[in-house]
């Protein structure tokens, strides 16, 4: 996922006879209405925001089309990498599924990560692009033939908007998975270690109430993630045969049983 929000000056022909009201440009990659759309009003609504006659919200849905480069914090690839290592510590041979379509500079910088966080671990990566959900069986009909003992899902809008099917077929092939957003071990995969989701939709909302205060949207600082959680699933553990060692249910935010 990955929303931007702009917010705007109240409108004057409206602010003249009813006071202010403020309209939000929210873009999303998603493809309409979604969790953390929801997440994003409701922490509005709590800071006294609610969406109607004086707060105007004007939604544009991308549909996954990344169109320029966003920065994001890689530096726990080589984090989750190993957490998976030590659920899976045999598995010699990883395979990493990522988006044909994601940006390309954005899919060098976060692959480049991992093969270096690979290479420190002793561990050959299977690299599988997938463009389409048609395409997903094929890929994991592939990773099978390389041999991958454990998966790697990229976090990309493809992954997000088909978690289920990716984590069916993690399951059919009995690939332990490792992602990025605890979404996907929600609906069934192994576990998930990255920045809360929810935490930073919560923060947007933060924005947007110091600018309706005054605050110069320049001046506001970009703040990095400063939650981070680990999500293991249980249930599907068992089913793949898999032992979570203590020390990873030690970590764990969340445990799915």
């Amino acid at each position: 996922m990955l929303a931007l929000v702009a917010a705007s000056r109240p409108l004057d022909a409206f602010a003249q006879h009813q006071g202010k009201v403020w309209r939000i440009g929210y873009l999303s990659l998603a493809s309409g209405p979604d969790k953390p759309v929801e997440d994003f009003r409701e922490e509005l609504r709590d800071l006294g925001y609610a969406e109607g006659r004086k707060l105007l919200i004007e939604y544009r849905w991308a549909a996954g089309s990344v169109e320029r480069l966003k920065e994001f914090a890689t530096e726990f690839v080589g984090k989750r990498l190993q957490m998976l290592h030590e659920v899976v510590p045999k598995a010699a041979r990883v395979a990493v599924l990522v988006w044909k379509n994601f940006e390309t500079k954005l899919k060098v910088l976060i692959l480049g990560q991992t093969r270096e966080a690979a290479q420190r671990m002793g561990v050959a990566l299977v690299i599988q692009e997938a463009a389409t959900a048609d395409e997903l069986a094929g890929v994991f009909d592939a990773m099978q033939r390389e041999r991958a003992q454990a998966l790697i899902v990229l976090q990309n809008p493809f992954a997000d908007e088909h978690s289920k099917q990716i984590v069916d077929l993690a399951r059919k092939h009995r690939l332990p998975a490792m992602f990025e957003s605890r979404g996907h071990v929600d609906v069934g995969g192994s576990m998930s270690y990255g920045a809360s989701t929810t935490a930073l939709r919560r923060r947007m909302a933060h924005y947007v109430d110091k600018i309706f205060k005054g605050a110069k949207p320049a001046d506001l600082p970009i703040e990095q993630p400063t939650v981070y959680e680990l999500v293991v699933n249980l249930k599907t553990a068992k089913a793949l045969g898999l032992t979570i060692p203590q020390a990873v249910l030690t970590l764990a935010n969340d445990v799915i049983q």
